[in-house]
């Protein structure tokens, strides 16, 4: 399996979750798009994972690179390309999808719970996981779900906290 891995800071790297690609042999090609890396044909890959940052998907303005990884993510995920996105990840997977991303209602920052909903019990990547878990979070954006996600994770400052799209 080739995984491309998007990345925007480089204080925020893969970590466990590339140990957990490599494990399964994956070979693993990673971008600093923040750093001016070229961002790679996605049809050389098998899976897409994307990282948080400290920018919002709304900087297209400071930041051009942007608006190319938004088409980007948007031709693989409408090709069924499996994508995995964390943070600014996700946000960017609303937001190529045509959903709207958004200041939340205050930050969510700390070690906080996140609760399944009854179809992330269901869900083949999350399932493992107790009905509620704490997790690092650290954002200020928020999103609606984009046409036929299904919400798999939610908190009580932020509803929408994981979803699933096709293979996203």
């Amino acid at each position: 399996m080739r995984c491309l891995v998007l990345q925007h800071i480089a204080c925020e790297p893969p970590g466990a979750y590339e140990d957990a690609l490599r494990e399964r042999r994956a070979t693993i090609d990673r971008v600093e798009l923040d750093e001016g890396g070229p961002l790679p044909d996605w049809r050389r890959y098998d899976l897409i994972v994307a990282m948080g940052g400290p920018m919002s998907v709304n900087d297209d303005a400071d930041l051009p690179w942007l608006a190319n990884e938004k088409a980007t993510v948007r031709a693989a995920v409408e090709a069924g390309v499996p994508y995995f996105g964390v943070c600014l990840g996700a946000q960017l997977l609303a937001a190529s999808l045509g959903a709207r991303v958004y200041r939340g209602p205050v930050p969510e920052v700390g070690v906080l719970s996140v609760s399944l909903t009854d179809e992330g019990r269901a869900d083949a990547v999350l399932s493992s996981l107790p009905d509620t878990f704490a997790t690092l979070q650290w954002h200020g954006d928020t999103f609606d779900l984009p046409d036929g996600a299904v919400l798999l994770a939610r908190s009580s400052a932020y509803p929408n906290q994981a979803f699933r799209v096709g293979s996203a």
